[in-house]
């Protein structure tokens, strides 16, 4: 029984594996955190599928605010460099800039933020080119 029971374990684990490599986009990791002075926070770690050859866009490469009314705006792509400015509307307004750098199946990045309610904050993040996935 123990051993079915591991055959199960196994066969489910190697199909998502295979869900999760199909496909001919890129499945990203990405972690983010905000540090802050004297508050240690949480990464915050998450896997993107984006679509192939677009991972250099802010718009798929930064992780997403909750904010549905924040836009990229201003966005700049030159060789292995991406920069921003944001700006977002509605409940939290709040405007921001940002930049990420390049390498191979790699990037890091950072993105200050202004909010009237927040204040300034900076995100840091960094993202690695895990495997492929079907981006919708």
């Amino acid at each position: 029984m123990k051993k079915m029971f591991l055959g199960m374990v196994w066969l489910g684990a190697m199909s998502s594996a295979t869900v999760l490599a199909a496909g001919s986009d890129e499945l990203w990791e990405v972690s983010s955190t905000m540090p802050m002075p004297g508050m240690d926070m949480p990464v915050n770690t998450t896997k993107v599928c984006i679509k192939k050859g677009k991972a250099k866009d802010p718009n798929n490469a930064v992780p997403k605010n909750r904010n549905k009314d924040c836009k990229m705006i201003d966005v700049k792509i030159s060789g292995n460099k991406s920069s921003w400015n944001m700006k977002c509307t509605g409940e939290n307004p709040m405007t921001g800039s940002g930049e990420i750098t390049f390498g191979n199946g790699t990037y890091n990045g950072n993105m200050k933020i202004h909010s009237e309610a927040g204040g300034d904050m900076t995100m840091v993040y960094e993202g690695k080119r895990v495997g492929t996935c079907q981006a919708k």
